[in-house]
């Protein structure tokens, strides 16, 4: 096995991030339709009671699969040689609010 070498450009360490998010969204991907399909439903039965639970969270899933895709774009995007989505938010303050003197 070679020995663990840091990326030498940023280019390389984008391509490695986005290898990884694609390998967790492929994972991710197999979990959701394990859910729907129902194979991660968990049964309980006491007495003459049961309940059927499932493993996870759908809506929490598909939220962590969002911001995945959002992730991969932002890469992609970077790679490509466009800037990244810009995720700040900005305000607009009066003049007159700010200085005294306008």
């Amino acid at each position: 096995m070679s020995e663990y070498q840091p990326p030498k450009t940023y280019r390389e360490k984008y391509l490695a991030e986005r290898a990884k998010l694609y390998q967790i969204r492929e994972t991710l991907d197999n979990a959701i339709l394990e859910l729907i399909s129902g194979e991660s439903v968990v049964s309980y039965t006491i007495g003459q009671r049961s309940v059927s639970r499932t493993k996870a969270d759908l809506k929490s899933m598909q939220e962590s699969l969002k911001e995945i895709d959002r992730r991969i774009d932002d890469l992609e995007a970077l790679l490509s040689g466009r800037s990244p989505r810009c995720t700040q938010t900005h305000s607009y303050v009066q003049p007159a609010a700010t200085f005294w003197w306008f």
